[in-house]
C-alpha cells in the first residue's frame, strides 16, 4: 500500500470514527511509517487514533506528536505555557 493510500485511510477510518476534524490533525506517512500532528480532545483520544492507524496495512511505525485540548481531569489546556 503506498504512503498516499495509508494517508487517505487514516483520514477516512481513524479520523472520521473519532469524529476529529480533518483539519485537526495532520497525517504524514512516509514508507510505512505514519506521523500524527496536530491537536485532539484528550489523550484517550490520541491513544485510540495511533492504535486504529497502526492497524491499518502497510503501516510499520506511528509516531504521535498530538497535543490534547483537555487535560486528565477535563481542564482545557488552552493557554496554558
Amino acid at each position: 500500500m503506498s504512503d498516499t493510500d495509508i494517508t487517505d485511510k487514516v483520514r477516512t477510518i481513524a479520523l472520521s470514527s473519532l469524529w476529529i476534524l480533518p483539519n485537526e490533525v495532520e497525517v504524514i506517512a512516509r514508507n510505512g511509517a505514519v506521523t500524527l500532528g496536530g491537536t485532539v480532545a484528550d489523550r484517550l483520544t490520541e491513544q485510540i487514533l495511533v492504535r486504529m492507524t497502526g492497524e491499518i496495512d502497510g503501516v510499520v511505525e506511528v509516531v504521535s506528536q498530538l497535543i490534547h485540548r483537555m487535560d486528565e481531569s477535563g481542564y482545557s489546556q488552552a493557554g496554558s505555557a
